[in-house]
């Protein structure tokens, strides 16, 4: 602000000059910018403007600092490189050249603290505005240990046009990038050093580890999953694993081999199994078990829907080690076929240490056919193997 004080001469008054030095004394103590040698320096009050250019080695402002007019609120533009520092420690620094000039920070509630070379960014949200134009290559690089303890979303689209990665990746160089809040990624994540996600991840595009990834929550994975290493798998699994095409993918190779399957199927509505496996479309292999106890009544040790199959072979072992002085054992090979009235029953390759520990019939009752087994002493244990074919 400008304040013009006309000079004096040798023919104005005495009130004239008593009036100029009053002016001139007031524009010191009021509208001027003083400095002293004190620590807190000098204070003035009330509103400036410099039309030109205004230099300090350090400013302070205890408010603010506001771009163009207050009214409008308009850009602040940092022209020269700009360095935010705290103890002599860059927190944030801008180059001003034509890649990055355009970056904009915007923050709500947030804090920047460098301590021992790390970064911790806090607060409830950290927006990164930067499109993909001025973001097109180079790697946004963690040198210490990179800590976001709140929301972060970072959405690379030109909707939200929060942060812009385009063919880069987040490098955690030899330390941990560790993202605490919740992370929503909605482009390409590709994370070269180990990353440990400890809230629920949502990944809509492809995620890329070249590292180890440790994922202590839930991770959904609503597209594909290639593993082209070693799965680890420990905890439960729900829902179909189903392939991409028939007839085609292998459950282990000639050389690798699986040990145990345990499956389980329903067969009626009073027969439930307790292993079955599906060699294909027309054929399928079954095991089970029956163990009578203090009886010899014939009883159904195998039943199953006449719609499903039209021919059986049995393969049946039976003991009963509760006999003395030695145990009987007595194994046996059926073939069953029907007509869905009349069950028809052949027993060939029949073999028992002592005694026979019983004989075979088929029955047809309800839309279900059962193999029978009547037996000859009173705790006979049934353990069988069947191969059915659909009709």
């Amino acid at each position: 602000m400008t304040i013009a004080v006309a000079n004096v001469s040798n023919t104005d008054t005495f009130g004239s000059w008593l009036s100029k030095t009053n002016t001139l004394a007031t524009i010191v103590s009021q509208n001027t910018v003083t400095v002293d040698t004190s620590s807190a320096g000098s204070l003035s009050t009330g509103n400036a403007y410099v039309n030109g250019y205004f230099g300090a080695n350090t400013l302070v402002a205890y408010t603010g600092i506001a771009g163009g007019t207050l009214a409008t609120g308009n850009t602040l533009n940092l022209i020269t490189n700009t360095a935010f520092t705290y103890a002599s420690s860059n927190l944030v620094s801008f180059n001003a050249n034509s890649i990055y000039s355009n970056v904009v920070i915007t923050t709500n509630s947030i804090y920047i603290i460098a301590t021992g070379g790390n970064t911790t960014i806090g607060g409830n949200y950290l927006n990164i505005n930067a499109s993909v134009t001025n973001v097109t290559s180079g790697t946004l690089n963690a040198t210490g240990n990179t800590t976001i303890t709140g929301n972060t979303i970072l959405k690379a689209n030109s909707v939200y046009n929060v942060f812009a990665v385009n063919g880069t990746q987040i490098v955690a160089n030899t330390s941990n990038t560790t993202i605490v809040g919740n992370v929503y990624l909605s482009n390409t994540l590709s994370v070269v050093g180990a990353v440990n996600l400890q809230s629920t991840a949502n990944v809509t595009g492809n995620l890329g580890v070249g590292g180890n990834a440790n994922v202590i929550g839930n991770m959904a994975v609503g597209g594909s999953l290639a593993v082209s290493g070693s799965l680890t798998y420990s905890g439960t699994a729900a829902g179909n694993i189903v392939p991409a095409s028939s007839n085609y993918y292998n459950i282990g190779n000639s050389s690798s081999s699986w040990l145990y399957g345990y499956f389980n199927y329903v067969i009626s509505s009073n027969i439930s199994t307790t292993g079955i496996l599906l060699l294909n479309s027309i054929a399928h292999k079954y095991a089970n078990t029956y163990t009578f106890n203090n009886s010899t009544a014939a009883a159904n040790i195998d039943v199953v829907l006449t719609s499903s199959y039209r021919s059986f072979e049995y393969t049946v072992q039976l003991s009963d080690t509760t006999v003395t002085p030695t145990p009987y054992y007595h194994m046996t090979k059926l073939i069953i076929l029907h007509d869905g009235t009349t069950p028809y029953i052949t027993e060939y390759q029949t073999l028992f240490n002592s005694v026979s520990l019983g004989t075979f019939d088929a029955v047809i009752s309800g839309g279900n056919i059962a193999l029978q087994l009547t037996p000859t002493t009173a705790n006979v244990v049934a353990k069988f193997i069947r191969t059915s074919i659909v009709p």
